[in-house]
């Protein structure tokens, strides 16, 4: 299937956050050992079980930007539910995916895409090609880490993260202050710089470091998306009725 400026970068959305900014840093220690940095990013992640949060999506492009208002609620490992608002509270994309199934609303074109989890990538441009729970991760702006630290071909000091780099050719920065991974660099098959995926503005909530601000660049053709949470509410009982999908009658079914 085609994949059109529109939905480029769409749904790689991410959450984040209230109350307690980072004021203070402590001088990062160049002897720090790759495994406990990652353990630490992997530890905050697992406090987050649920999710609910909603803000502001700007997509641009050469031909201009666009906004909308984005809803997330999530649980953690393999259930995801959004929705993106448009002007007058309405639905512009809508997704229910969980288990083994996947429905996707698009009411611009009045389509519904109907498949596995894995298939978000036939309707939508994603970085790695990341399976649910790395989807999940990523709506969350928390992202995951290999865990195993032999894969990490060099790992040093930059700025105020540590900076590690794979055989493949990706980079991830890592802020131990925030115990997340605040970028990540993925080039394409030749070398060449492909997705770039910003988190900023960390806030402590509950207990958990969460971005509230996310900015995710494709260059092929140069793309952004910023995503602004103004709202963020890790570990909350769910809104089971809000994960009912409304499906409009008359839509093209569209089986991946």
């Amino acid at each position: 299937m085609r994949r059109t400026a529109a939905t480029l970068l769409l749904l790689l959305l991410a959450s984040a956050g209230c109350s307690s900014l980072i004021t203070a840093r402590k001088p990062l220690d160049p002897n720090a050992d790759p495994a406990d940095v990652i353990g630490s990013v992997a530890a905050n992640l697992r406090r987050v079980q649920t999710f609910s949060g909603g803000g502001l999506l700007t997509l641009s492009s050469a031909e201009g930007s666009q906004r909308a208002m984005l809803s997330v609620q999530l649980k953690r490992p393999d259930s995801l539910h959004f929705k993106i608002e448009g002007p007058l509270g309405l639905d512009l994309l809508a997704g229910s995916i969980g288990g083994d199934s996947m429905h996707v609303v698009s009411s611009s074109d009045n389509m519904l895409y109907r498949g596995r989890p894995e298939q978000l990538g036939d309707i939508i441009v994603l970085p790695g090609d990341p399976e649910l729970s790395d989807l999940i991760s990523l709506f969350m702006g928390l992202q995951a880490v290999h865990a195993d630290a032999a894969r990490i071909q060099s790992f040093w000091i930059d700025g105020d993260a540590f900076r590690a780099e794979y055989p493949s050719g990706e980079t991830v920065y890592i802020d131990p202050a925030v115990r997340a991974v605040t970028g990540r660099e993925i080039p394409d098959g030749l070398g060449r710089p492909a997705v770039k995926l910003e988190m900023s503005q960390f806030r402590k909530r509950k207990g958990v470091f969460m971005p509230h601000l996310i900015r995710l660049t494709g260059f092929q053709p140069l793309q952004r998306l910023t995503v602004y949470y103004e709202r963020m509410r890790p570990n909350v009982k769910l809104d089971r009725t809000w994960f009912d999908l409304s499906i409009p009658k008359g839509v093209t079914i569209v089986d991946l």
